[in-house]
């Protein structure tokens, strides 16, 4: 397994999150921000799923050209989970050498190789009350108390399997609060400035 030159001047951001915790909605949130391009790229995703409304928007693929692409070495990550193949292009390693962090939606399990492949990621995980949890889960009705508790379980197992150098961002206000917080861990203060955290939740 190749390992990439990690000491660009842009850092590449491994973005984790138990389901429910927004990983999509905090990713939609940092690509409507002024300015973005110019310090912060979000990887792209290519993906074997149709495209879906209200989710993440990456590029969908076939079976057969997903294995193709990976067999041309094309995808600098590559892994599989709830039955779907997920790759990130090379291109970021291009943009990390132009000095612009990139933020990557990524998987737990996948972190170790990742790691192994590109040894200077920054694992960041977006983490949410249990409380709070419930609270959502309960308010947009799709699944019944037993469902919900299942799901508050595998996010309280999510949690205890993250590494402990990870950032960890809490999304339990408004999804700005954690914007900004995810950007002044990065240093990008004046992309932080620029998100407005005043509104109640």
């Amino acid at each position: 397994m190749p390992e990439h030159k990690t000491d660009s001047p842009g850092k590449l951001v491994y973005l984790m999150g138990a389901s429910g915790s927004g990983k999509d909605t905090l990713l939609q949130a940092i690509s409507r921000i002024p300015g973005l391009q110019g310090s912060l790229s979000i990887a792209q995703r290519h993906i074997t799923r149709k495209t879906r409304e209200n989710c993440e928007q990456h590029v969908p693929l076939s079976q057969q050209d997903f294995l193709e692409r990976e067999r041309e070495g094309e995808f600098l990550f590559n892994w599989q989970a709830h039955g779907y193949q997920y790759g990130v292009g090379k291109e970021v390693l291009g943009t990390l050498e132009e000095g612009r962090h990139v933020l990557m939606n990524g998987s737990r399990r996948y972190l170790r190789t990742a790691r192994d492949i590109y040894p200077g990621l920054i694992p960041v995980a977006l983490e949410v009350d249990p409380a709070v949890l419930r609270e959502r889960l309960a308010a947009r009705g799709r699944e019944n108390e037993t469902q919900i508790s299942a799901r508050l379980q595998r996010a309280r197992d999510y949690a205890h399997s993250i590494p402990p150098d990870a950032v960890r961002i809490g999304n339990n206000q408004r999804i700005e609060a954690a914007v900004r917080d995810l950007l002044e861990s990065l240093g990008l203060h004046t992309l932080a400035e620029c998100v407005d955290t005043s509104s109640k939740p």
